[in-house]
């Protein structure tokens, strides 16, 4: 299967590369871990099986005929992939294209993830079962019906703040989903530079992105302001990682250290770190110098800008930030009382935007200015998209401040 250069649709070989490993993996770990349970799973005990693998432009449905004469893996192209139907013999997965690009190099961690969810899924339902045996019988149903129909009839406002959201945002809306789609093109990057633990958090990032977009297209400020905080928190962690860990060689113990807090971090869900205050991550990323160019280069391009640290202006941001997810203290009546879901509000919405924009000029200042070398070849990855799906990391005017104030402009012309 041909597809154009950063089509969201995976290639025939790509497909087949992550069923393969997919389907090996599913099977070594059910015989090392629960060997004892395996055979109640039909994806390992009907093989081998035909694989036939649906891909249309918006989804790919893999179905796996069981019991085959030997293991093999077909793709077919179609207009409209068929819808799936449960049937004897037969076991399908549904995926976004979109998704799938994203997991195409993970698929032993989707097959271990699938197992597991089982026995969690299994555990969840035993434990329903016990309460709804015990307590069940003081419930009726028809209070249960009222109760959610009455839920769903208070959430529609929702929907209602979502028309007018989409219909007087629409370009900043257009700007932030081409952004969101636009982060596959820069993993690549970020992995030719040794950005690993970037690469390592991306998809999290991603996923708290669209979160926080869908929040606030549907009223919800709050919580959408939450995950813009946890966005600034992991990217400048992650990248403050990758800079320690450029600065040691590979022999010496102060790499194995920082290798080891990196791991600890990512591994244990963006477990704590000090990220502000003294000898905080934040003070220690944004050295002096990256403070002097990066705020300089604000102060030459951005009329907001009116601090005399880079430094302190992302610490008050994230301040800022930090009041949607602690608690604040009581508000007034007028200010904390709804009897709406939500509620549309343009300036809230236009807040939310402009620290969105905010982090996302943060993040790619900090990181050009820590590994120049993304600048070209990030260029370059949007140099073959057509004009209206390219994105800049940042404005030409900052890209030629910064370039002056490094003295970069002048090297280059040598």
């Amino acid at each position: 299967m041909c597809t154009q250069e950063g089509s969201e649709v995976p290639t025939e070989e790509e497909i087949k590369g992550f069923i393969k490993r997919y389907v090996d993996e599913y099977r070594r770990f059910l015989d090392e871990k629960y060997p004892e349970r395996k055979d109640e799973f039909p994806l390992y005990t009907g093989y081998p099986y035909h694989v036939t693998a649906y891909v249309d432009k918006r989804g790919t449905l893999i179905e796996y005929k069981l019991n085959a004469s030997e293991f093999k893996i077909e793709v077919e192209i179609v207009e409209k992939k068929p819808e799936y139907e449960k049937r004897e013999g037969y076991l399908g997965t549904l995926y976004a294209n979109k998704y799938l690009k994203r997991i195409l190099d993970e698929p032993e961690k989707i097959a271990r993830r699938d197992i597991t969810d089982q026995f969690a899924y299994e555990e969840f339902q035993n434990e329903e079962e016990e309460y709804w045996e015990k307590w069940y019988a003081k419930y009726i149903q028809e209070d249960i019906e009222t109760t959610v129909k009455g839920y769903v009839s208070y959430i529609k406002t929702a929907y209602d703040v979502q028309e007018k959201t989409c219909s007087t945002m629409k370009n900043e809306i257009c700007i932030i989903v081409k952004i969101v789609h636009n982060q596959s093109e820069i993993m690549d990057v970020y992995l030719t530079t040794g950005c690993l633990t970037v690469t390592d958090i991306l998809n999290e990032v991603i996923e708290d992105i669209e979160s926080s977009l869908f929040l606030a297209i549907h009223g919800k400020y709050g919580p959408a302001m939450a995950l813009l905080r946890r966005w600034l928190e992991s990217m400048l962690v992650a990248l403050y990682f990758d800079v320690e860990i450029k600065k040691y060689d590979k022999s010496s113990k102060t790499y194995d250290y920082v290798i080891s807090r990196r791991d600890k971090w990512v591994e244990k869900a963006r477990g704590r770190v000090k990220f502000t205050g003294e000898y905080g991550i934040l003070e220690r990323l944004i050295d002096p110098d990256t403070d002097y160019v990066a705020g300089e280069t604000l102060r030459r391009t951005a009329t907001y800008f009116k601090k005399s640290s880079f430094r302190s202006y992302v610490a008050e941001l994230y301040q800022k930030l930090s009041k949607f997810v602690h608690y604040g203290g009581a508000k007034p009546i007028g200010e904390s009382l709804s009897l709406e879901f939500a509620e549309y509000n343009e300036d809230r919405f236009k807040e939310w935007y402009t620290r969105f924009n905010q982090i996302y000029e943060i993040c790619n200042l900090i990181t050009i200015i820590k590994f120049p070398q993304i600048l070209p070849l990030y260029n370059a990855t949007q140099e073959k998209l057509n004009p209206e799906d390219q994105v800049t990391l940042l404005m030409y005017e900052q890209i030629q401040a910064m370039k002056t104030i490094t003295g970069a402009d002048k090297s280059s012309s040598r």
